[in-house]
């Protein structure tokens, strides 16, 4: 598969798993209208990202952290613990 074809089926794949969010949204709220379902669409969506990069910022603080207390223990650092 070329780097062409792997991008447009992501987005196929994209636009797959929005129409079943869309579907699920309706049949969770049969009283929004194609806006509000659109509306709810983006939020999730929003959330999704924000939960995302905060996995991605703590698994970098504990990289971090690890990266320090293995540079301290290498350099003889007294009383370091993980």
């Amino acid at each position: 598969m070329t780097p062409e074809e792997k991008f447009l089926a992501g987005e196929a794949l994209f636009k797959i798993e929005c129409d079943r969010a869309l579907a699920e949204i309706k049949a969770q709220n049969p009283e929004f209208n194609e806006e509000d379902c659109q509306c709810e669409l983006r939020r999730r969506l929003k959330l999704q990202r924000r939960m995302e990069w905060e996995e991605v910022t703590n698994r970098q603080q504990q990289l971090r952290e690890t990266n320090r207390t293995d540079f301290l223990k290498s350099n003889g650092a007294p009383n370091v613990n993980r």
